[in-house]
């Protein structure tokens, strides 16, 4: 007898919980952020991922600074109904040494068009540089072009 009450109860329980987590998939929207601090620096993280008019979105973030020196991240992402999509992911540091910054981005729209971007840039005791690659395609019949490398970047930044 106690079995079947104990069987009863645990398939009385499974529904609810099942669709209290089928509910927790489908959410319109999380986010959450964490911050610390002592006394060697600060971090904090962010994330927020929402969706809204068949669309969808996702934000991730992260910087961190101390007594050597500060970092940040970043990295996003969309796509909506009509079927055009972005990502972008960002990352930045500095230090006594110097500092340096790495971008990258993809886009895609429902045209047909798509593009690509990779930027890095540095600077420090020893000198500079960039350098940039992009890509496209379109209804152009697309193109693809190699931006400003190292030497060229280099040359740029201190003025030749």
């Amino acid at each position: 007898m106690r079995m079947i009450r104990r069987t009863m109860a645990a398939g009385a329980l499974a529904l609810p919980l099942t669709l209290g987590v089928a509910g927790i998939a489908s959410a319109d929207s999380y986010g959450g952020t964490e911050v610390q601090a002592g006394p060697d620096g600060a971090a904090t993280h962010a994330v927020q991922a929402d969706t809204h008019r068949g669309g969808s979105s996702f934000h991730e973030s992260s910087t961190a600074a101390g007594p050597d020196g500060a970092a940040t991240s970043g990295t996003s992402a969309s796509a909506n109904r009509h079927g055009d999509s972005q990502y972008r992911q960002h990352q930045g540091a500095a230090s006594k040494d110097g500092a340096a910054t790495w971008d990258t981005s993809a886009e895609n729209s429902r045209d047909g068009g798509s593009q690509y971007r990779q930027h890095t840039g540095w600077a420090g005791q020893d000198g500079a540089g960039s350098s940039d690659t992009h890509a496209s395609t379109g209804s152009d019949g697309g193109h693809d072009r190699g931006g400003d490398g190292v030497l060229t970047g280099t040359l740029g930044a201190i003025g030749l």
